[in-house]
């Protein structure tokens, strides 16, 4: 073997154990609690994404007419059309065990950090239901408002979605449809 065939085989061979340790790395360390919030943002992304197909394929105008019963028929049509693309769904579908601590932390450390009770009169608070999933948000019951301070803390939803408080329960619905998307049981403490 010559000079020049040995140096080649020495070349060929370092940069074939160079390759060997690129490729065999160690996995990349993620984040617990980043990864769970992702998760939760893909799920909720892929729930707009069934909701704008559906409306697409309904042609509803739900915001392009100002006739409310076009409006109330169109929603009426498009909250059965996600409950049957959906009638699997189940609580912690969106709100899943990996997320759940995190929202119940955002709730604990706002409500711990001084700021006001949930539920600051009695006239102001909503009266007691229990959630379902794919439920629509019973319409005599006033749908509360979440503190907007707790809103810039939560992680930020597409704008038909709104997060509210029933009791102590957290729950994500649609504001088009009323629809309860998926509820957090316990999510902040209780009132006195």
């Amino acid at each position: 073997m010559t000079l020049m065939q040995r140096l080649l085989l020495v070349v060929c061979a370092i940069g074939w154990t160079g390759c060997a340790t690129l490729t065999a790395r160690e996995p990349q360390r993620v984040n617990p609690q980043a990864a769970a919030l992702k998760e939760f943002d893909d799920r909720v992304k892929e729930f707009r994404q069934l909701h704008d197909k559906l409306a697409a394929q309904l042609n509803d105008p739900i915001r392009e007419t100002a006739d409310a019963a076009k409006l109330a028929a169109g929603e009426k049509r498009l909250t059965v059309a996600l409950r049957q693309a959906r009638q699997h769904a189940k609580q912690g579908d969106l709100f899943t065990p990996a997320v759940a601590p995190i929202f119940r932390e955002i709730v604990t450390r706002f409500y711990e950090g001084g700021n006001p009770k949930l539920e600051t009169a009695p006239q102001d608070r909503p009266p007691a239901f229990s959630p379902k999933i794919n439920a629509s948000w019973p319409m005599a019951i006033p749908v509360p408002t979440t503190p907007p301070t707790l809103l810039a803390a939560l992680p930020k939803l597409p704008e038909d979605l709104a997060y509210r408080f029933v009791d102590r329960t957290l729950v994500l619905m649609d504001v088009d449809t009323d629809l309860i998307l998926d509820y957090l049981p316990y999510a902040s403490r209780p009132t006195k």
